[in-house]
């Protein structure tokens, strides 16, 4: 599955089709997405509209259930990103706050009262992009699943990923330098971890960008 600013898209029989449509739903682009077993999927976006961050804010994590109704999840995130499901808890990666999140998942699909799951730096308790690119010590991208209850973070703002346990506490590290990482997925047949890696946030046109790194290492 992909998403755009409008849509959200399931390819099948050769051809994209539409599955859900969140047009008017959150602001600017959808941004990352995950699926439950149940193929309920969960999607965020970055919370300002497409060409300025003048109006970045606090903006929902959206729910498509089993029959393609779409659902708000009525919380203040701060640019919800890399999503993963980790004993009975939704994991979210709020990016320019700079930690991540944990929330209960509710049989029906919806998430209960949210709790800090890692804080990387100071806490944010406000929206602004600059002032908390040049704050946090660590920007939460994309996110996967490690052993014993630790996940795999990118980290947009530096050079590599990190292995993390509940509290913060950074267990092992891969280097991408001079790249960031944004996106990271584990093969757990090969052990193999792969990184989809740019210019460090904020360094680059990205409008304009038309090509990024996939690194690929053995755990």
């Amino acid at each position: 599955m992909t998403t755009d600013s409008n849509l959200q898209l399931r390819s099948g029989h050769r051809l994209l089709v539409e599955w859900a449509s969140l047009r008017g739903r959150v602001p600017g682009l959808l941004n990352d997405m995950f699926v439950d077993e149940k193929g309920r999927c969960y999607v965020g976006g970055f919370g300002h509209s497409i060409t300025t961050e003048a109006d970045f804010g606090p903006t929902q994590l959206m729910l498509v259930d089993e029959k393609r109704d779409v659902h708000s999840l009525d919380r203040e995130f701060n640019f919800p990103n890399g999503i993963v499901s980790l004993n009975g808890e939704l994991l979210v990666a709020e990016t320019y706050a700079g930690r991540i999140r944990a929330f209960e998942l509710l049989p029906d699909g919806q998430i209960g009262q949210g709790r800090v799951w890692a804080q990387f730096g100071d806490p944010i308790d406000y929206f602004d992009v600059e002032r908390a690119h040049a704050t946090v010590a660590m920007e939460p991208d994309g996110l996967a699943l490690g052993d014993d209850g630790t996940v795999w973070v990118a980290d947009a703002k530096g050079r590599g990923i990190s292995r993390v346990r509940e509290g913060g506490e950074v267990l092992d590290f891969v280097e991408t330098a001079p790249l960031s990482a944004y996106s990271v997925a584990i093969d757990p047949l090969s052990r193999r971890l792969f990184a989809a890696c740019a210019p460090v946030n904020r360094t680059a046109d990205y409008a304009n960008l038309t090509s990024s790194v996939l690194m690929v290492t053995d755990l």
